[in-house]
């Protein structure tokens, strides 16, 4: 039972109780309070019942580095609750969730809001990423390496301060039926390859809604990638193909985008 002092002990707690074949902690609505919750087992779901059941950090923590949820484990779904990093009434750098090399990781309809660095960060091979909304972050919405075989669909990323989708290592992945309104200093969708050089391919960008952002969608040392369908409005730039060292952009599809406002419209 959580009672507003450390409820993140309380639900780790019962995250390991479950057995070794994994199980489900379903929260109740309401707040609860408290910081780094770590999934290391597979085969966990982690259930609210939506926008009502929110996990915040307390008003007046002060610690650098710190984050909500971090999960290094397979088969894991986050599913109908809030993240809240309560970023005005505390000190110091806070992320939602950190993913390290966690697999076929499911998240739909979580709130990641009011965050000072990123909603998302860390690296996931097989990432759904659904119906999830993300408000109010200091960096990046979703921060995502090893972006492989992945799908981001049906999410909503507003009042971002650099990146909507930011991803590295992107390959045979979809990014579809999202929204991103005021990323502010970054792309609405980046694909790039930063950490390990590389080709960004055969990826999908498909009917999205990008508007008020500094890029709609960047591209760096892509090939075989579609970009088709999306609607970009107020964007400095539309569609920006980039050469990182050694790989060039090329044989990418554009089609059928709608890009109005902003200085250009593709722009190599």
């Amino acid at each position: 039972v959580c009672d507003g002092i450390d409820d993140d002990e309380t639900i780790l707690a019962a995250i390991n109780a479950l057995p070794g074949n994994g199980g489900r902690v379903i929260l109740s609505e309401g707040l609860f309070l408290g910081d780094e919750i770590e999934i290391a087992k597979d085969n966990i779901t982690l259930e609210g019942q939506g926008h009502s059941t929110v996990f915040k950090l307390p008003d007046g923590y002060s610690t650098d580095g710190i984050y909500m949820l971090r999960i290094t484990s397979s088969d894991v779904t986050i599913s109908n609750l809030c993240l809240d990093g309560n970023a005005d009434a505390v000190t110091g750098l806070q992320t939602g969730m950190i993913i390290n090399g966690a697999t076929r990781l499911t998240i739909d309809h979580v709130w990641l809001q009011n965050f000072t660095e990123d909603g998302i960060t860390g690296s996931s091979l097989e990432l759904h990423l659904t119906n999830s909304f993300f408000y109010n972050l200091g960096d990046d919405g979703a921060d995502v390496n090893s972006f492989s075989y992945s799908l981001i669909e049906g999410c909503t990323f507003k009042d971002i301060y650099e990146n909507g989708i930011d991803t590295d290592g992107a390959t045979y992945s979809t990014i579809t039926g999202n929204t991103f309104n005021n990323c502010t200093t970054g792309a609405a969708v980046e694909l790039e390859q930063e950490l390990n050089p590389g080709w960004t391919e055969y990826c999908t960008v498909s009917s999205n809604t990008m508007t008020d952002c500094a890029i709609g969608i960047l591209v760096n040392s892509g090939r075989y990638n579609t970009m088709v369908g999306n609607t970009i409005k107020d964007c400095s730039v539309g569609i920006l193909l980039e050469d990182g060292d050694d790989y060039y952009s090329t044989y990418n599809v554009i089609s059928s985008n709608m890009i109005t406002g902003g200085n250009y419209g593709i722009k190599e």
